[in-house]
């Protein structure tokens, strides 16, 4: 899922009376781990709706869901407009970029996570959903011209690593997975939307990201009627839908308010908890069985976090 990056400061600016009660450090704290829950649910919970419908039908209701409730939340927008963000509407020359994170990020990567995500198991999707810090910040360095420092291109190895394990089948002939591969694949594009969206976060981001939603939700729904695939039960697209919306739309949104009260590099910490949490959740609802490949991925994985956010930190 794209997350979406503001630098840290001009606090100053933002200490009005009306919304000093958002600006805490616990509420900065609290928003953030509710958002890194939130978007951590998603995989488990879309691994069971998979049972239901094709992973094309299920990624475009994920996404309307998303456009859907993040627009719900316009309203609010300005009763918290001093926290969110400047309110600048998409000029023409942003369109392109919008576009291309609407394909790259809207469109292929969740069809190519879910098609990954019922041929993997919820727990080790959830974990390999850390490449994409790294795929972000390769992709800054390599397009984006951004200069890394050494502890982000050890992390980015150690993350790759880790991934690659993940990757790998490891009974019988050793193989590469192909749901893995397909999440993997949907990480790097995620990374590449990414760093648009840090180009357009000086825009509105509740209406950007309800515009994404509905647009990308829409083109995934057109390509899953192509297929003339029987619909789902009126209670399963219900469900993908309100999961949709909370895990993507109010995710994003808690986890802004998260950035205006603690700052991208802390907020950044706290939601890095989100694949953790997915995997997590995934063993104990699903009964997902784990083995030393995974166990040793998963410390590769919590190493490599950790050099991001220390990455970070210096450089904020």
């Amino acid at each position: 899922m794209p997350i979406m990056e503001r630098d840290a400061g001009d606090e100053k600016h933002m200490r009005t009376p009306p919304v000093d009660r958002w600006q805490g450090i616990g509420h900065g704290i609290l928003f953030a781990l509710c958002a890194a829950i939130l978007f951590g649910l998603s995989t488990p919970l879309a691994k069971i709706l998979l049972a239901s419908m094709t992973p094309l039908a299920l990624a475009s209701l994920l996404y309307l869901g998303s456009g859907l409730g993040t627009a719900m939340l316009i309203p609010f927008r300005y009763l918290l407009k001093e926290r969110i963000a400047p309110q600048k509407p998409l000029e023409r020359g942003d369109l392109w970029l919008f576009f291309a994170s609407v394909i790259a990020g809207g469109v292929i990567a969740p069809g190519a996570l879910m098609f990954g995500l019922e041929r993997t198991p919820a727990s080790t999707a959830s974990l390999l959903m850390n490449f994409e810090a790294a795929a972000t910040g390769a992709i800054a360095f390599a397009l984006f011209h951004e200069r890394p420092g050494k502890r982000l291109g050890v992390a980015i190895l150690i993350l790759t690593l880790a991934a690659s394990l993940l990757s790998i089948r490891h009974e019988g002939e050793w193989a590469i997975s192909a749901g893995a591969l397909l999440v993997v694949i949907s990480c790097i594009l995620w990374g590449l939307d990414n760093n648009i969206t840090g180009i357009l976060s000086v825009k509105d981001p509740i209406e950007i990201a309800a515009i994404k939603g509905v647009i990308a939700g829409a083109c995934l729904l057109l390509l899953s009627l192509s297929q003339g695939l029987p619909a789902a039960a009126p209670g399963t697209i219900a469900a993908a839908l309100l999961l949709g919306a909370v895990s993507y739309g109010i995710s994003i949104v808690l986890y802004i308010l998260a950035m205006r009260a603690l700052g991208a590099v802390r907020a950044c910490s706290f939601f890095s908890l989100a694949p953790f949490a997915g995997a997590g959740l995934s063993i104990l609802l699903l009964q997902e069985r784990i083995d030393i490949w995974f166990v040793l991925a998963l410390l590769l994985m919590a190493v490599g976090v950790r050099l991001l956010v220390q990455e970070h930190r210096l450089r904020s």
